[in-house]
């Protein structure tokens, strides 16, 4: 039977924890200790840092933990610049949170990335801020836009009783549609040998060249041809 489950574990029982980890199943500690398998993993991965740590008997990664150490005037800044940017529908990602708050508060730098992290979803779910997948890239759709809808397929359906196009011959109408295309789409990412100064990719020079595509498909989904134009 497994001990029972303890809330804090030192750094010397982490490490202890690891090793055995080499010789042993996840699963077998996870019900030896009453620990969650993840929490072991993650232990594995800071095996490095946990081992610099200076003291070992500490619950916690010297500079971790998830303190608020921010004060309120800072706070209210940080959040202000949030919504600033949110209304000229800027993205803001936790990675950008964090930039703002390092130079915000510089003392932030003594934390750790995953410690940084923990704050910063922490600070977020206080301030009400959720993390949001996009509805719509681009511009807003125009407030009357249902209206302009209802107008144009009304308008088609006068010309169809006008030219006598019924069900049958479907095949006389045609959608025509229109798209750009990039000539280049470099990544902005590459894997690069670690303490290089400068990191270079390479491009065609024709990255914000573009062509304009235009399809034309009859009512059927027959596609009747494209044009292509510069």
């Amino acid at each position: 039977m497994g001990t029972s489950k303890k809330n804090k574990y030192t750094i010397e029982e982490k490490l202890s924890i690891i090793n055995q980890a080499k010789s042993e199943s996840l699963h077998s500690l996870s019900n030896k200790y009453g620990i969650d398998r993840k929490t072991i993993r993650d232990w594995i991965k800071l095996e490095d840092t946990l081992k610099k740590q200076n003291d070992i008997h500490k619950f916690r990664i010297a500079g971790g933990g998830a303190k608020n150490d921010l004060c309120e005037e800072k706070e209210i800044e940080l959040v202000q610049w949030i919504l600033q940017n949110r209304k000229l529908d800027l993205p803001i990602t936790t990675s950008v949170v964090i930039s703002y708050l390092l130079k915000l508060e510089p003392k932030f730098k003594e934390k750790t990335n995953n410690a940084l992290k923990i704050w910063c979803f922490r600070f977020l779910k206080k301030n009400n801020f959720v993390l949001r997948r996009a509805s719509h890239i681009g511009q807003s759709l125009p407030s009357d836009y249902m209206n302009k809808i209802t107008i144009f397929l009304k308008d088609i359906i006068d010309k169809r009783k006008i030219l006598k196009i019924d069900n049958n011959n479907l095949q006389l109408i045609i959608n025509v549609d229109e798209t750009l295309i990039f000539f280049d789409a470099p990544f902005e990412s590459t894997i690069d040998q670690k303490g290089v100064k400068q990191v270079n990719i390479k491009t065609s020079g024709y990255e914000k060249e573009r062509i304009s595509v235009i399809h034309f498909f009859r009512c059927k989904w027959y596609k009747i041809g494209s044009l292509n134009y510069f």
